[in-house]
């Protein structure tokens, strides 16, 4: 029991480790053009975004917006890449 006890303690500081680290990302690449949940901003909202486009996707798109600009219904593209 206490073994299984601290796997889940273990599990759930990583994934709140892991949103942390994904806010911070957020915070000082994304914010600046999307919203996420609504509102009014340059780029599409990142949750309708979630709904359109697979984890893979976005992580491509994200490291080579250029490659995929016009595959994705873009007739422009403004995002820088991103490390």
């Amino acid at each position: 029991m206490k073994k299984t006890l601290l796997s889940l303690l273990l599990l759930a500081s990583t994934l709140y480790a892991d949103a942390e680290k994904g806010k911070a990302v957020y915070a000082a690449n994304c914010a600046i053009c999307h919203t996420i949940n609504g509102g009014n901003a340059f780029g599409p909202d990142f949750n309708l975004v979630s709904y359109t486009r697979t984890k893979e996707e976005i992580e491509h798109y994200a490291k080579d917006p250029y490659s995929l600009a016009e595959a994705f219904g873009y007739s422009a593209n403004a995002m820088p890449t991103l490390p």
